[in-house]
């Protein structure tokens, strides 16, 4: 059958008539609405009254394996513009995978996602096994629907999972929005440019006071260089998880403020929260 042989087929003369065998025979690839032939050959000879015997194929059954099966896609750790994507390729329908990822589009815009459809980004996921696969997205608009699918192509076609939905949330104050409209001091003192999203923050609170130098951070201690020589009435370290509430760090974590006379202040951070913003706000 297409060049492969069933030897299980067979079949002497020898055992008289009504004698019946059958093969299985794998992995020829069959797509769907192809043909295939089936060739048999025979030297069925003659019986002692010179008459001959039939030899008869019947009962073909074809199984064609399916396209590539894949679990519900779904998405996590959504944000206002990131978020992560998740599959399942649970079968590679015997088949090996070639490409595999996601395909997803604003829902305004494209409900039903396929690749090269309308809108449609896709994201290629570099393994072409079966298993889970996940693809962390960024640059995704604030307050927004969106649509995806996980799909999987082998020989036999593409196959996609359900769609899922997601929606980013609602913009937050970032760091560089309140540094700018209050503290009115440049966003590049965004150190680590990570927003909201992770790790401290720091700024000066007063432009044109006595820390003249912008503060650093090393070890897990900011540190906020003091002009020589330069003398100020008051200052306090303040730290924010939110950016709309302030507290005294000193009082909330106390021992983590340090001012020497005339040295540096430093503030010493927590084990604690994962995002914060500290501050410090001078009275020259």
């Amino acid at each position: 059958m297409n060049g492969v042989a069933a030897p299980a087929l067979a079949y002497s003369t020898g055992p008289g008539v009504d004698t019946v065998v059958s093969s299985t025979i794998t992995g020829l690839n069959i797509a769907p609405g192809a043909e295939f032939t089936i060739t048999w050959t025979s030297n069925r000879g003659t019986n002692a009254n010179g008459s001959s015997r039939k030899i008869g194929i019947s009962n073909v059954n074809v199984a064609i394996p399916p396209p590539p099966i894949l679990a519900t896609s779904s998405a996590s750790a959504i944000t206002s513009t990131t978020a992560t994507l998740n599959g399942s390729v649970t079968s590679d329908g015997y088949s090996a995978i070639t490409e595999r990822g996601f395909v997803y589009a604003p829902t305004a815009t494209n409900s039903d996602p396929l690749i090269d459809g309308t809108g449609v980004i896709k994201e290629v996921d570099g393994a072409v096994t079966t298993g889970a696969l996940t693809k962390p997205l960024t640059g995704l608009t604030a307050s927004t629907g969106y649509s995806l699918k996980a799909y999987a192509i082998n020989s036999l076609g593409t196959t996609y999972s359900a769609v899922a939905t997601f929606s980013t949330t609602a913009p937050g104050l970032s760091y560089d929005t309140w540094n700018d409209a209050i503290a009115n001091q440049a966003a590049n003192l965004d150190f680590d440019g990570a927003g909201l999203s992770t790790g401290a923050e720091f700024f000066m609170g007063t432009p044109g006071n006595a820390f003249t130098v912008n503060p650093g951070i090393s070890a897990g201690t900011v540190t906020w260089p003091r002009a020589s020589g330069t003398l100020i009435s008051s200052f306090k370290v303040e730290v924010s998880t939110t950016l709309t509430s302030w507290t005294d760090a000193s009082v909330t974590y106390p021992g983590s403020v340090s001012a020497p006379n005339g040295g540096p202040v430093t503030f010493t951070l927590p084990s604690g929260p994962t995002s914060l913003f500290i501050r410090l706000s001078v009275t020259p």
